[in-house]
């Protein structure tokens, strides 16, 4: 995975996964070449993600916000990885200021 730089979280590695019906996933080699795919059998190709520059907890949140609108990140990812706290849904999700700023200060004083 891509390291992050200056307190950014580190990227994802890419992986193939294979889904059986009646079995369930199994991640593949990153090498396989010839693969015969059953009937109902789904290859998924996860892209590897790249990685954060900076501490995410001071990202402005009003950046995060749009992110979550957008469908970058996820409000429960908004709050545990960028102490960012959300109300509401959809395009009427406000920032909750008070608890956004609690979050900060005890991530602050936990590192």
């Amino acid at each position: 995975a891509a390291p992050g730089l200056f307190g950014g979280g580190n990227g994802r590695t890419g992986s193939f996964i294979m889904k059986t019906p009646g079995l369930g996933e199994q991640k593949l080699p990153a090498t396989f070449s010839d693969l015969p795919i059953g009937e109902g059998e789904i290859i998924r190709l996860e892209t590897p993600a790249g990685a954060g520059f900076g501490n995410p907890y001071e990202r402005e949140p009003e950046s995060v916000l749009n992110d979550v609108i957008a469908g970058k990140v996820s409000a429960d990812a908004a709050r545990r990885l960028y102490g960012v706290a959300l109300t509401g849904a959809g395009l009427t999700m406000t920032i909750d200021r008070e608890e956004t700023g609690a979050l900060r200060r005890e991530n602050h004083a936990a590192n």
